[in-house]
Parts: C-alpha cells; structure tokens; sequence
C-alpha cells in the first residue's frame, strides 16, 4: 500500500468526518439511498487520484470504519468505491473520552470547509463544554474585521493573520507617533498642547491589564495621536497659501510703494533713471522691513504660522 503524503491524510480524516455526519443527516433514508449517496461522495474525492493512490487513499479511509474495511480492500472489483454499510439499527456507542482527540481531528479537518453558519452551529453544539472566546480574541471580533475591512458577512478570519496584522499595525503606529511627537515639540516650543511619545508605554501597560490602562485609556491615546497627525498633515497643506499671502502682503513692491506714497505699479523698477525719489523711498521701506529678519527669524515665523494653524484645526475637531 502506498504510503499517504500529510495532505491526503487530512483528507481522509476530513472524507471520514464527512461520512459520518452524511450518515447522520440520511439517518431516515432507505439503506439504497444512504449507500447511493455516501458512495457518490467517495467517487468525487477520489476522481482526480491515481490508480494506485486512489487504493491506497480508500484502504485508509476503510481503517475509519473498521466494521467496514474487515476483510476487504477497501475498492469493489470494478475500481469503483464500495457503498459504504448501512446505518446500524442499533445506534453505536457514544463516544467516551477516548474518542475525543479523534473527535476534534476530525472537525479541524472539516473546519476550512465550513460556512460561517456551520461554524456557529458547530460552536453552539459544543455549548459550555469550551471556554467562551474571550473579547479580545479573534473569534470574538472577527466581526469587527470583517466591517473595518469591508469583508463579506461569511468571510473566514484567520486568528493568526489578525494577529500578524495587528502587530504590523501596531509597530506603524509607535514608529509614527515617534516621528511625529519629535516633529511637534520642535515646532511647538512653547505652546500649551503638548503631547509625549506615550503610545508604545500605554499599549504595553494595556496588554499587561494594569490599572488604569484599560481599552478607554488604549483607545484615548489612539485618538490623541490620530487627531495631532491630521492636524499637522492638514497645516502642511494650507502653508503655502498662507505663506505666500502674508509674503506678499509685506514686500510685494506695489504694497511698499503704497505705504511710502511712491508712485508706481506693480513689477515698476525702484532703480530707473526717473522718480530716483520714490524708488529710494522704497528701497528704505524694504530696508527697513528686512530689519532684523534673518533665517532664525524666518524659521521663527513659518513655526510659528505652522503652530498656529495646528492649533485651529485641533479647536475644530474637539468643538
């Protein structure tokens, strides 16, 4: 008899479990019928196999069914499955302790096979005998992935995967707030809101239940940290404007020739050969202006202007 890879073992487990519930389910049929359509099931997992790995394939699956596999080959003569031997009169055993191993091999073969509502059932047949999945787990919440991801209602979630994920996220997050609680205290120096690098501290003292670090506390620190991102992405966007106005506003040459009294359009040269006057009115403006404003100054003031419009965005979003 060939020897079976792991992929067919788990198979015949999963063909076994499958019987055996295909048995329960046709319980009320007529023999001919059971043996009909549990020989039908055997047919089309074994279609695409080998001559040799289909034999080998159904001697294993008859060593499930003991009564069944005694003194055969597990294959009719003709190559085809045998049907499988009715449903007893008598109601086998139920199984002990023993059989409980066997019992959950068999339905963690079936387990990717099944819908959501099959593993609902399965769960609610198991009733108190297991512990309820606490909230935190991934069975508990994998209705909230599923809605955070746009996932279909019976969509398998993957505990494992959802805690690769998390982790990935989670290490985005300390990395982020990292970056951007260094960027925020050097460009708010002095001002009142201020925020320390606290995400990675608060979420290790959550996974460790200590007081005072609950889901709200987690979820405060999220929020805190999702707000002053916005805020600063959202001023970075509206500088430029902001700049450029209040650039112009000081050393467009029209408004200096304004403020002296110089005639003049915009664009006008302050240095031509008529209205020398004028142009040096405008150039003792401009000088006058440049007064004291050097790159710390400047740095100073786009800080500043960047602060200031952080600070409006964070009174909108907490009004």
């Amino acid at each position: 008899m060939n020897e079976l890879p792991q992929e067919q073992v788990n198979a015949v487990a999963a063909m076994a479990a499958r019987l055996r519930l295909l048995q329960a389910e046709l319980s009320d049929r007529p023999a001919e019928v059971r043996a009909q359509e549990l020989k039908g099931e055997i047919d089309r997992a074994t279609r695409s196999l080998s001559a040799a790995d289909r034999r080998a394939f159904m001697n294993a699956l008859a060593g499930q069914f003991p009564r069944w596999g005694e003194g055969s080959t597990g294959e009719s003569s003709n190559g085809s499955a045998p049907a499988p031997a009715p449903v007893a009169s008598k109601p086998p055993p139920p199984p002990g302790p023993a059989d409980a191993p066997k019992l959950a091999s068999e339905i963690a073969a079936l387990w990717p096979v099944l819908t959501e509502d099959l593993r609902q059932q399965v769960r609610a047949a198991l009733g108190q005998a297991l512990p309820a999945p606490s909230a935190g787990s991934a069975d508990a919440r994998a209705a909230d992935w599923r809605k955070l991801l746009g996932l279909n209602p019976d969509d398998p979630v993957d505990g494992g995967k959802a805690m690769e994920l998390a982790l990935a996220i989670m290490s985005l997050s300390v990395n982020i707030d990292r970056v951007v609680c260094g960027v925020w205290k050097e460009t708010n120096a002095q001002g009142e809101f201020r925020r320390a690098e606290n995400l990675k501290l608060i979420a290790g003292q959550f996974l460790r239940g200590w007081a005072g670090a609950g889901s709200d506390k987690m979820q405060g620190e999220v929020n805190d940290l999702q707000l002053l991102l916005y805020a600063l992405l959202k001023a970075i966007q509206l500088f430029p404007n902001m700049f450029a106005d209040k650039h112009l506003a000081r050393f467009d040459p029209a408004v200096i020739a304004a403020n002296t009294g110089a005639a003049g359009e915009r664009g006008t040269s302050w240095f031509g050969d008529s209205n020398k006057v004028a142009n040096a009115k405008c150039w003792e403006e401009y000088l006058r202006l440049m007064k004291d404003y050097d790159k710390n100054t400047l740095t100073d003031e786009v800080k500043g202007m960047l602060t200031d419009e952080v600070y409006k965005v964070l009174r909108q979003r907490k009004k």
